[in-house]
């Protein structure tokens, strides 16, 4: 949107809900609705240039082999695909999408990036714990990490129950 591309150009699908999967609705039907009742043109007619983005693209049997017909037929569209297993992510993807695919592999946050994240904490006291916590264990010294620790209690303890929540909520993911 930034770069100027319309918000009516975009569009993300997560496509591990029940109603899609349950209805049995691919990747065609949903891209063909969007043209209908958003863009106002047929699938076909082609226009400006639409960015779709599927999440969860491992729940679609044989996704890889619709991308690669959309993409053979020059509609345009640029697909981002993801989802939550590698394994079954490239399963078939890496033969028929060849020279059509750009793979990225997204680590899951640290829990100190997802404090920076929420704006919780800044990045500042987690590389400064960091060094602490490496300067004690090379040092064998304990007392380093514990003052370390200290040193930032101060702006840590008003946003405890913040802390708190975020991290309950990275165990349960």
């Amino acid at each position: 949107i930034d770069g100027g591309v319309p918000p009516v150009n975009i569009i993300y699908i997560s496509l591990d809900q029940n109603e899609l999967r349950r209805e049995k609705i691919g990747i065609i039907e949903i891209l063909e609705t969007y043209y209908k009742l958003m863009l106002k043109r047929p699938l076909e007619m082609g226009g400006s240039k639409v960015y779709v983005f599927l999440d969860e693209i491992q729940s679609v049997e044989d996704w890889h082999k619709t991308l690669k017909n959309l993409w053979d037929l020059n509609y345009k569209i640029k697909f981002f695909v993801s989802g939550s297993s590698t394994m079954a992510l490239s399963k078939g993807a890496m033969e028929s999408l060849l020279g059509r695919i750009k793979p990225f592999i997204i680590l899951p946050f640290k829990f100190s990036e997802i404090l920076e994240f929420y704006k919780t904490i800044d990045r500042i006291p987690s590389l400064f714990l960091r060094n602490a916590f490496i300067q004690s264990v090379s040092k064998a010294d304990p007392k380093i990490l514990f003052e370390a620790f200290n040193a930032i209690l101060g702006d840590v303890i008003p946003i405890k129950e913040r802390i708190e929540i975020l991290l309950n909520r990275h165990f349960i993911v």
